[in-house]
């Protein structure tokens, strides 16, 4: 589990993306530096509309786009918060949210004993409302039985259930998968990173003898880079 100061920082700090590139004929060339802005500016770039900051730059309200209420809800949440702990701290709260989370962080300092667990989930859940709404994962169910509990059914149609009960998720960057993380919904199975979803995918083809690389790309939904085989396994399962 991050620290507070972790915590802080992942919603503070501007972050620096790697990315490689590949030439026509394969060979990697030089990686270039992305520099993206704080997770709560980002926020309220996303929630905020484009006005622009001055009169030349202004779109008409017919042409501006319509704002997100889910979010703009979780990031006046936010906002409130961090303004009422830098009023607890006597620290003046700041109109950008990240300037005052880094005063009341540094008021903090000054108070020894005083127990940061609840201060720092809070925080990373912040943190993680914030990269699900600017890059909601993909998902996608497992048409077999989970492997620890041989469970073959969860929840039922009226209710909104699925079929079946293993749930994979996982995030498409660039050209690269992240976040990959299988659960089943009825026992809690959890399989997460790469090399836990590989092993899932060969136990299940070994259960059911009837997992195979897909010829295709099976997420069809999916815009971009295709996820890589190990999903594309997973996906094209069918136990029936």
């Amino acid at each position: 589990m991050p620290d507070l100061l972790d915590a802080v920082d992942a919603l503070t700090l501007v972050e620096h993306e790697h990315i490689a590139q590949k030439s026509d004929d394969g060979r990697w060339l030089k990686a270039h530096t992305v520099t993206h802005p704080s997770l709560l500016q980002r926020m309220a770039d996303a929630v905020t509309p484009s006005t622009g900051r001055d009169n030349a730059s202004k779109s008409s309200a017919a042409t501006r786009s319509p704002v997100d209420a889910d979010a703009l809800f979780e990031y006046a949440k936010m906002s409130a918060a961090i303004k009422s702990w830098c009023l607890m701290v006597k620290v003046a709260p700041d109109r950008d949210p990240a300037v005052g989370l880094r005063k009341w962080y540094v008021a903090r300092l000054a108070q020894p004993g005083e127990d940061d667990a609840w201060y720092t989930r809070q925080l990373t859940s912040w943190a993680n409302i914030i990269r699900n709404h600017l890059n909601p994962p993909q998902s996608f169910t497992i048409k077999a039985p989970c492997p620890i509990c041989r469970t073959e059914g969860y929840g039922n149609a009226i209710d909104g259930g699925d079929t079946w009960p293993i749930e994979v998720r996982y995030r498409m960057q660039d050209e690269r998968v992240t976040d990959e993380i299988a659960r089943c919904r009825v026992c809690g199975g959890t399989w997460h990173g790469h090399d836990a979803i590989e092993e899932l995918a060969d136990e299940l083809s070994q259960i059911s003898g009837k997992i195979e690389a897909a010829p295709n790309p099976v997420v069809e939904h999916q815009e971009g880079p295709n996820p890589p085989d190990r999903l594309n396994r997973l996906e094209g399962c069918d136990a029936v």
